[in-house]
């Protein structure tokens, strides 16, 4: 499987294997979202399991997501990544052929039919040597302390938006008069 968007289909109680080459240190995004009939009986234990595997013995992630109602079927998405380690020296850090796991978990009596699935696979590689990525610049300072109200008061922000009232704090008189 190459990275993309897909479509296909899932049975109650089936798994479904995708099978993807990934090198030692990108970072790879795997989703699936089912879409039953508006409506169709589900349990509210029902669920979309995703998991990335290596090889016979190595689950990378997995997650679950449940209906967790019996109102009737929507749309539920279940989603998993593989973010190497930074030693490299885990299972899911090596390069080689992963697999992409989907299961539809079904209680008795629920919807028997298959349902639409579409399935989304991104891969992230690392940044090369010697760049550095682009700074953000967070509310708060250094340490988790929040900015100076001076500092806070000299960045742009939300302009007066009426003659009475002003958006920022750090506004002293209003701009603008009412006629």
């Amino acid at each position: 499987m190459a990275p993309g968007q897909y479509l296909d289909s899932i049975g109650p109680n089936e798994e479904r294997y995708y099978a993807t080459e990934l090198d030692a240190a990108s970072t790879a995004n795997f989703s699936a979202t089912v879409v039953p009939q508006p409506g169709a009986a589900v349990d509210d234990l029902e669920a979309l399991h995703t998991r990335i595997a290596y090889g016979t013995d190595g689950i990378c992630q997995s997650t679950t997501e449940m209906f967790g109602q019996q109102e009737g079927a929507t749309p539920l998405t279940s989603g998993v990544s593989r973010l190497p380690a930074q030693s490299g020296t885990g299972v899911c850090d090596q390069a080689g052929r992963y697999w992409l796991v989907v299961e539809r978990k079904a209680a008795k009596g629920s919807d028997a039919a298959r349902w639409p699935m579409e399935l989304t696979f991104h891969v992230e590689h690392p940044l090369k040597k010697g760049v550095t990525p682009a700074q953000s610049e967070p509310e708060y300072g250094a340490g988790g302390r929040p900015r100076s109200a001076w500092a806070r008061c000299r960045s742009p922000g939300p302009t007066v938006t009426r003659a009475t009232r002003t958006s920022s704090p750090c506004t002293a008189r209003a701009t603008s008069t009412w006629r």
